[in-house]
């Protein structure tokens, strides 16, 4: 048993991700929390990371094609179809996305106005 400082809680020692620099040999937070840490940080700073992302892919020729490769497995295809599924289940996101088609679609805003407001945060 091991206590995670960050949440406090006590857990297993497979509760942790392994640390080789530590005196037993897991990381102090639990996975939990280290996911959820990982997850805030990349949101906080996407743009950064989407730029990173963006020069891995485009200066490393073996990621292109990795992801290739993956785009064809029954895994990718499967995640795929399960993601479309929740989506189409969601019915306020398919209300959201009928009207704003329609508002492009009738001239009442610019295509790329909502990506410009989300990225500047000016609304």
């Amino acid at each position: 048993m091991k206590k995670c400082f960050k949440c406090g809680k006590e857990k297993e020692l497979d509760e942790f991700y392994k640390h080789p620099q530590t005196a037993d040999g897991h990381f102090g937070k639990c996975k939990e929390c280290t996911r959820k840490d990982v997850r805030q940080n990349r949101s906080d700073k996407i743009e950064q990371y989407r730029a990173y992302d963006r020069f891995r892919y485009e200066t490393q020729p073996h990621r292109k094609e990795a992801l290739a490769k993956r785009y064809k497995t029954e895994a990718y295809k499967e995640s795929r179809k399960k993601a479309h599924l929740k989506e189409r289940n969601n019915s306020i996101k398919i209300a959201a996305r009928n009207l704003l088609t329609n508002a492009i679609r009738d001239r009442r805003i610019k295509k790329g106005f909502l990506r410009i407001m989300w990225f500047s945060r000016e609304y």
